[in-house]
């Protein structure tokens, strides 16, 4: 996407990035762990959840990122299994959210302006979602894993490592990620329509 691009979809950017962030802090407050909520993240406020530097660097470079929401282990009654949970929330939400933008655009798209929205949601939702899994530090998709094996939790070599891998793939085989982004683009697509005929 270019700059232009990026503006016109930055609606649907906000909408995704601050349900992904606050179904983190929710999931985390449920799970007994308040530190989201006395840090202000357990709100749909999407400047809350915008990271300044993240922001510009996804107008700039086209990729960026949010705030990363606190979540303090200690206070979860199952870590591994707990932190499996506030992982995939994130994701969960962008998932679900992409779905009631799809089933709105089939049902309620009169206006030019709003097929836009909700389109650009869907795309944008998926595309938060499948790139969110991928399991390389700092995504959800490595906290996920974590989760599995917590020993990888706290392997800082290991998030170190994955995250250097994780910057060399985004600019360097930019081919790569795009091709799988739109291959979970259309499978989801795919499910969506056999759901909503």
């Amino acid at each position: 996407m270019n700059f232009l691009e990026i503006l016109y979809y930055l609606p649907a950017i906000l909408i995704g990035i601050t349900f992904h962030e606050y179904a983190h802090a929710l999931a985390a407050d449920k799970l007994g762990d308040y530190t989201p909520r006395l840090e202000g993240r357990l709100t749909l406020n999407p400047i809350k959840h915008i990271d300044i530097i993240g922001f510009i660097a996804l107008l700039i470079f086209h990729f960026g990122w949010a705030k990363p929401v606190p979540v303090n282990i200690y206070n979860l009654r199952n870590p591994p299994r707990d932190m499996i949970i506030i992982a995939f929330a994130g994701p969960l939400s962008n998932i679900i959210i992409a779905f009631i933008s799809f089933v709105l655009l089939k049902f309620l798209s009169d206006s030019e302006v709003l097929k836009f929205l909700l389109s650009s949601t869907i795309t944008i939702n998926i595309f938060l979602f499948a790139f969110n899994l991928i399991p390389l530090p700092p995504l959800d998709g490595w906290r996920i894993l974590s989760g599995f094996f917590p020993n990888l939790m706290f392997n800082r070599n290991l998030e170190i490592y994955g995250f250097i891998a994780l910057l060399f793939i985004i600019f360097f085989l930019k081919g790569l990620i795009s091709s799988y982004l739109f291959f979970v683009y259309s499978l989801t697509i795919g499910i969506f329509k056999i759901i909503v005929p």
